[in-house]
């Protein structure tokens, strides 16, 4: 797997927390959050919305944005609670919002 982040983004940090608990080896592709001009030949044909991050399977698919890329490795784990009720509780947020 390669994942396409940046050290500075809490959001790319929060993937690379879950994939480390879980013991997932991936490679890291570091890009700037500042000069995006390299984003389309890059991300172009991975995520449309151009961010960081984004993971790209074994199987070539690719997720973008750190909710959806949390809730697919950690779907399952004692990381994402079983009832949706909790998700709130867990932290668990679909968005990159904090919560107030």
């Amino acid at each position: 797997m390669l994942l396409y982040e940046n050290p500075d983004s809490g959001n790319c940090y929060k993937v690379r927390l879950l994939l480390a608990h879980l013991g997932i080896p991936y490679e890291r592709r570091t890009l700037d959050v500042i000069d995006r001009s390299n984003r389309p030949d890059v991300l172009g044909g991975l995520n449309p919305a151009l961010r960081v991050p984004t993971i790209v399977l074994d199987d070539g698919r690719a997720l973008g944005e750190s909710g959806a890329i949390i809730w697919y490795f950690g779907d399952g784990t004692r990381f994402v609670p079983d009832d949706p009720y909790l998700l709130p509780e867990s932290g668990f947020s679909y968005s990159s919002t904090p919560r107030a």
